[in-house]
C-alpha cells in the first residue's frame, strides 16, 4: 500500500506540476 500511494503522490506532483507552469489539459492536447 505504500508503494501505491508513492506511485500515485508522484504522478499527482507530475500532473500539478504541468497545471502550475500553466500547462494542463489544453498542454496535454497540444502535444498529442
Amino acid at each position: 500500500l505504500s508503494d501505491l500511494f508513492s506511485h500515485y503522490l508522484e504522478a499527482w506532483q507530475s500532473w500539478y506540476a504541468q497545471v502550475a507552469s500553466g500547462g494542463g489539459d489544453r498542454s496535454h492536447l497540444h502535444s498529442s
